[in-house]
């Protein structure tokens, strides 16, 4: 289960499976983009050999969240290029 008002760090998709459906207002996030940063850690997002799998991973993370958001909330992502 999940506290309000607590930092976690652990991957997001770990924090995400234990939310229960239906527990968040809105969502803001900025995953890494591909293939521009390391941030010094095994498995992490924006590493992917491809695309493809970047896009997978975050496609993956909408799903989730999905399941977590309220019917009225909503998701707010940053992507951008360099």
């Amino acid at each position: 289960m999940i506290t309000t008002n607590q930092i976690y760090n652990e991957s997001c998709m770990d924090t995400i499976e234990r939310m229960p459906d239906g527990f968040l207002d809105s969502v803001i996030t900025s995953p890494p983009y591909w293939q521009l940063r390391d941030y010094g850690y095994d498995l992490q997002w924006g590493l992917e050999p491809t695309y493809e799998e970047y896009l997978q991973n975050l496609w993956s993370m909408m799903e989730a969240l999905h399941r977590v958001l309220k019917s009225t909330g909503t998701v707010w992502i940053n992507l951008g290029d360099t």
